[in-house]
C-alpha cells in the first residue's frame, strides 16, 4: 500500500507540473508543444485533483478503528454491559491505537437499520429517541434493563449488550462504517 500511495503521490506531482505548463522531468515550460495547451491543462489538473482526493481518501480508510483480536478481548466484558458503557470501551481502545473515536450514532444506526432495536420517541422533560430491544433483538442476545432513575424515580430501561453480543458488534465494525464510506463516496 506504501508503494501505491507514493505512485499516487507522483502521478499527482506529474499531472500538477502538466497543468501548470512544465515539463514534470525537466521542469522546463511546454507552452509551444502539444501539452501545454489549454485544454489538456485542465484535463491535467483534473486528473491531479482526482489523485489527491484517492490520496486523502486512502489516508482517512487509515484512520478506521477496527480492533484486533487482543484489543477486541479487552473491549469485551465478561458480563452484560449497558450499551452506553461498550460504546465507551470501544472508544477507549481506539484512542489508546491513537485512531479517532467511532460515534455510538454509527452503532445505532446499524442496529437500527437492521432491525435489531426499535427508535421510540420517549420523554420525561424532553422528548428524545431512544432505542429499545424488540422480537428481533433476541437474535442477538440484546435486551433492555429497567430501572429506576436516579433523578427523576422514573422507570427507564437500559439497553443492555451481552458478552456474545458485544463480540458480534465488533466483527460487525466494517459493516457499520462501510454506509459512511459509501455516503462520503457518493457526495464526491
Amino acid at each position: 500500500m506504501a508503494d501505491e500511495k507514493a505512485v499516487l503521490a507522483r502521478a499527482r506531482d506529474y499531472m500538477r507540473e502538466l497543468s501548470e505548463g512544465r515539463d514534470p522531468l525537466t521542469g522546463r515550460s511546454v507552452e509551444d508543444d502539444v501539452l501545454g495547451q489549454p485544454r489538456l491543462q485542465r484535463c491535467f489538473a483534473f486528473v491531479a485533483a482526482y489523485l489527491q482526493r484517492e490520496l486523502t481518501r486512502a489516508a482517512d480508510e487509515s484512520e478506521t478503528f477496527l480492533p484486533t483480536p487482543d484489543e477486541q478481548a479487552r473491549i469485551c466484558c465478561d458480563e452484560d454491559l449497558p450499551a452506553a458503557d461498550f460504546y465507551e470501551r470501544i472508544n477507549a481502545a481506539a484512542v489508546a491505537a491513537g485512531k479517532p473515536p467511532i460515534p455510538p450514532r454509527e452503532i445505532n444506526h446499524f442496529l437500527l437499520r437492521s432491525g435489531l432495536v426499535d427508535g421510540r420517541v420517549e420523554s420525561v422533560f424532553v422528548e428524545r429517541r431512544v432505542l429499545r430491544a424488540n422480537e428481533r433483538s433476541e437474535t442477538v442476545g440484546i435486551y433492555d434493563k429497567p430501572r429506576l432513575s436516579p433523578r427523576t424515580g422514573a422507570l427507564t430501561y437500559t439497553l443492555m449488550f451481552p458478552p456474545e453480543t458485544q463480540h458480534w458488534l465488533l466483527r460487525c465494525l466494517p459493516d457499520i462504517l462501510a454506509p459512511r464510506e459509501q455516503e462520503e463516496e457518493s457526495e464526491a
